[in-house]
């Protein structure tokens, strides 16, 4: 794999084989998910790198309804 695919982390700079960052030649997202290549998408990526969600850039509506499904107001100080 090439280096930018494959980042070395950490003080030793050792490589995860299972985060090698890779194309997933099954599923096209693009298609899956109905967005216009040429508009481009947002893709929402939780702290454990899990992909929560992906959504063309102009759904603002859809992308508030994500967050209000786990999101709370922050408490007054």
């Amino acid at each position: 794999m090439p280096d930018f695919l494959w980042p070395a982390k950490g003080v030793l700079g050792l490589r995860d084989y299972e985060k090698v960052f890779c194309v997933d030649t099954g599923n096209d997202i693009f298609d899956l998910r109905g967005i216009d290549r040429s508009s481009g998408c947002m893709v929402v990526v939780r702290p454990d790198q899990h992909v929560a969600h992906v959504l063309p850039l102009t759904t603002h509506a859809e992308l508030t309804a994500f967050f209000d499904g786990f999101m709370v107001p922050a408490a007054d100080k």
